[in-house]
């Protein structure tokens, strides 16, 4: 990204709130006697409570780290200072203070050098601002940025595309772009002026993308297909198709090193997106629960395309906070929505009928700090047809390799409140009630969490437990017969660094009855690839698909 420097007349004090964070910038073109020009952007940052005296003495050791390297020049005197109306600030002033004078509209100065510096305000200042690495005609594009104090509404984005980077035609404006088939073997580029809420400017800035644009052309014969042969009907009567995928966030593809092995126009979420949608609604589904799904493709393409496709949609954020979460389609035709729940298991914990796991957590600080520390939730939707309830839960486990642990306890946490939900609604409508219990584990089954799941229980001194509680005192129950209905596959995560099954659909086996499960690919399909995802596998993870018949018998 290229950002203009900030205006020579004037340095700039950026307060954030949330962190209690300050920065302080400037540009400084300064010729030094017996040393030589500086041109250089300078930024300091402190905390809100450090003082006046702190700040200045950090922007000297800046630059005379900088003088050291450049000029291999020591000992440099940096006259600095800052200056109200009518006299030097006060050293020890703190700069929470600072800021606070500066957002009421007081004239501070900085010298540095015998140059005069007008301190502006929490001007808008776009530090980050990057483009897709893959960009395909016919897709909607925006920047991903980080724009302290800039209203999108008001700032000014102009797009560009150019086959050699030096001569650029302009082909439209807007936060959002879309790519049109005239700008295929082209870069693009954007340039921003920002802005702020009462209409201060910033700096321009603008970036290019990495790559031309291309065409996504056909989507190829995919595996996935043929598990679509087992699917040509849609179910009725008392059974029901689920499914059950981790569709892998955007998020996580971009961070550097993960799925290196996967070629970029693959791991591209606009191509992903295309074959996920193809891939669940070929399984004709009842219910689709999902993790990993990002906020943005839910709302702007997952959403849209199912509701088009007779489903509607339920979203949560992990944690109500990532941007990334939880997402449930249900066939509107055959189940009507009595409510959707949301829980996270870290602020769910210190609940009454949690009592038991958190009277050991609060005296394991270790287990306790990790575990406090997760967005992991819990996504509820209940559903109603004639006749029947049900109650479909979405998770997505803490996923560290040693966590069994936290695991153990987000799933005890999970099945309480499933149980709590099931007797609310079979007191309230007298009828049956059915609960399935779905999502990314992230434990296979030779871990302590599967036969919890199945048997209900776990022996206080198993090893999971004493990292819990050391003395075996940790009780860990539930009072469901689940079963897996897709049992323990070989594999539903196939990466270089990771083969094995993570991902369940449990269901009531007093109340329900497995049909048919849906062939996964096996290992000899698995192993022409280096991992997923891949051109024919839009996922780390596979799809798990199963129908269930439901029995109306009371378990009570």
């Amino acid at each position: 990204m290229k950002n203009d420097s900030e205006d020579e007349n004037f340095a700039h004090f950026r307060f954030y709130e949330k962190t209690g964070r300050c920065e302080f910038s400037f540009y400084l073109d300064v010729e030094i006697p017996d040393v030589g020009v500086i041109k250089e952007d300078i930024q300091a940052a402190r905390q809100t409570s450090d003082t006046i005296s702190s700040l200045l003495k950090h922007i000297q050791n800046k630059l005379k780290k900088s003088i050291h390297d450049k000029f291999s020049k020591d000992g440099i005197c940096i006259p600095t200072s800052l200056r109200g109306t009518n006299q030097d600030l006060q050293g020890t002033m703190k700069l929470g203070t600072l800021g606070k004078s500066l957002s009421d509209g007081k004239t501070v100065m900085f010298s540095i050098w015998g140059q005069e510096y007008t301190i502006l305000y929490n001007t808008p200042f776009i530090k980050e601002m990057k483009l897709l690495p893959i960009l395909f005609a016919g897709c909607s594009i925006k920047p991903k940025f980080y724009p302290p104090f800039i209203y999108i509404n008001m700032s000014e984005f102009v797009w560009y595309k150019s086959k050699d980077k030096e001569h650029w035609s302009e082909v439209g404006t807007g936060f959002q772009y879309c790519i049109q088939k005239g700008d295929v073997d082209h870069y693009l580029k954007l340039k921003c002026t920002p802005y702020n809420y009462v209409g201060a400017k910033g700096n321009i800035s603008e970036v290019i993308s990495e790559n031309r644009v291309i065409c996504m052309g056909e989507l190829p014969k995919c595996p996935f297909e043929d598990r679509h042969k087992f699917t040509k009907k849609w179910s009725n009567n008392m059974e029901l198709r689920i499914v059950t995928y981790n569709i892998l966030a955007e998020r996580y593809t971009a961070i550097d090193g993960n799925y290196s092995y996967c070629e970029p126009v693959y791991l591209s979420m606009e191509y992903r997106k295309q074959l996920i949608l193809k891939e669940l609604l070929g399984y004709k589904a009842d219910i689709i629960c999902l993790q990993e799904v990002d906020i943005v493709h839910y709302h702007k393409f997952f959403g849209p395309k199912m509701r088009e496709n007779s489903y509607y949609g339920v979203f949560r954020k992990k944690g109500n906070r990532l941007t990334e979460g939880l997402a449930c389609f249900v066939r509107r035709n055959r189940y009507s929505l009595m409510s959707s729940r949301h829980l996270v298991y870290s602020q769910e914990v210190k609940k009454k009928q949690y009592s038991h796991i958190w009277k050991h957590l609060a005296k394991n600080k270790k287990v306790a700090d990790v575990f406090l520390k997760q967005h992991t939730s819990l996504q509820v939707v209940v559903l109603v047809c004639p006749e029947r309830i049900l109650i479909v839960a979405n998770t997505h486990l803490y996923y560290h390799p040693d966590a069994n642990s936290i695991r153990l306890l987000q799933a005890n946490i999970a099945t309480i409140y499933l149980d709590d939900l099931k007797n609310f609604y079979y007191r309230q409508c007298k009828t049956d009630v059915h609960v399935i219990f779905c999502g990314d584990f992230n434990s296979d089954h030779s871990k302590s969490l599967y036969p919890f799941m199945i048997q209900g229980r776990i022996h206080p001194k198993h090893k999971d437990c004493l990292q819990v509680d050391e003395h075996g005192n940790l009780l860990l129950n539930h009072k469901f017969h689940f079963t897996s209905a897709c049992g323990t596959p070989l594999y539903t995560n196939y990466t270089p660094d990771y083969k094995g099954c993570l991902d369940y659909i449990f269901v009531e086996d007093n109340t329900m009855e497995v049909k048919q499960v849906i062939p996964l690919p096996d290992e000899t399909e698995l192993s022409q690839y280096n991992g997923l995802p891949n051109k024919y596998y839009p996922s780390d993870h596979v799809a798990l698909v199963a129908d269930l018949l439901i029995n109306n018998r009371n378990s009570w």
